[in-house]
């Protein structure tokens, strides 16, 4: 039985050799593919972060551009029917004045008192510059 275990010893290591390396041949091979399935994945996320990104800056910028354009064009016909003397654009520019105040204090009363207020306030501003300048 002795002579039996001696002989097959190198056979046992080999396999075992064979068998550790194997195993670790599996590690790296395993470790190499995990590596790159990680890589792909972050390149995928950061295509696709980077398309929300663009479309989203794409969407602000066209929305903002839209914004531009109608506000030009509004007041180039509210200019044309003042010119016109269709509508008074004072009367247009405190309206407007006015709702957006309104909707920035959620009421017209609060926008009344607010205009009010400012309006006060640039009336004393005004008198006091033009005392100042010695103007009286």
């Amino acid at each position: 039985a002795g002579a039996a275990i001696v002989a097959l010893a190198p056979t046992v290591f080999v396999v075992l050799a064979v068998t550790v390396i194997l195993a670790l041949v599996a590690v790296v091979v395993i470790a190499v593919l995990a590596a790159v399935v990680i890589a792909i994945l972050v390149a995928v996320m950061i295509a696709v972060l980077a398309a929300v990104v663009i479309a989203v800056l794409a969407a602000v910028v066209i929305a903002v551009l839209a914004a531009v354009v109608i506000v030009v064009f509004a007041a180039v016909v509210i200019m044309v029917l003042a010119i016109a003397g269709v509508i008074s654009a004072a009367g247009i520019v405190s309206a407007t004045v006015r709702n957006l105040v309104a909707a920035v204090f959620g009421s017209r009363a609060g926008a009344r008192c607010f205009l009010a207020a400012a309006g006060a306030l640039a009336g004393v501003a005004i008198s006091r510059a033009e005392l100042a300048a010695g103007r009286n």
